[in-house]
């Protein structure tokens, strides 16, 4: 078989870029294959021969900034990986928009693909997590499967209710100046908890068990 072109990786790569910033800036119906090709210097035909079709590049952009997101919360379970990664966003917070944006954009469009592509998101946390509990740097949990989808929805959350959050906050910008406000109190929260007992924990757990019965009224 014949190898491919020196050049076919930087070509696929260029196109596949242009794409997720065209996704971010015109939203996904709105983007033909024929303007991602045009913007990316190349043919239609050339598109699809590398990716096949429209859902082929789709699933590529979509790999592309999961890897990403993939990496950057691998390397947040290590504190020095977590104080590099906060330091390099507090220096170019820009350099995390493409990829953030091209996120909220997927996963607010409420297709089939954005159901699989919260799947991922929740199965990389719940990844993250059980590695935590292995090297000791996460507590376990009962129920490790709903923390990850907890954890995945709190994500979400910042991504889709960034600008209502800024407000909130009373600080600039959407997203980047929300999480640069709100990651230490997260860490926090995570870190020490929220409640100084365990009341509450035994009181939900009490009051959803299956020998639970309700007090009768008087």
């Amino acid at each position: 078989m014949r190898s491919a072109p020196q050049n076919d990786f930087t070509t696929k790569a260029r196109i596949r870029d242009t794409a997720i910033r065209l996704y971010v800036r015109d939203g996904f119906t709105k983007t033909s294959l024929r303007t991602i090709a045009t913007e990316a210097g190349v043919s239609p035909g050339l598109l699809i021969h590398h990716f096949g079709s429209a859902a082929g590049l789709r699933e590529a952009c979509d790999e592309q900034v999961l890897g990403v997101t993939t990496e950057r919360a691998s390397s947040k379970m290590r504190p020095g990986g977590l104080k590099h990664l906060m330091a390099e966003f507090n220096r170019n917070p820009e350099g995390y928009t493409l990829e953030m944006d091209y996120l909220r954009q997927a996963l607010l469009e409420g297709t089939a693909t954005s159901a699989s592509l919260f799947q991922h998101l929740v199965e990389l946390s719940e990844s993250v997590i059980r590695s935590g509990i292995e090297d000791g740097t996460v507590r376990p949990f009962t129920d490790i499967r709903g923390v990850a989808v907890l954890t995945a929805l709190t994500s979400v959350g910042s991504l889709a209710f960034g600008p209502i959050a800024a407000e909130a906050l009373g600080v600039e910008g959407d997203w980047q100046s929300v999480m640069q406000r709100i990651g230490g109190p997260g860490l926090e929260l995570y870190t020490h908890g929220f409640y100084t007992t365990d009341a509450f924990l035994m009181a939900y757990r009490e009051a959803t068990s299956p020998d639970h019965d309700e007090p009768q009224e008087a």
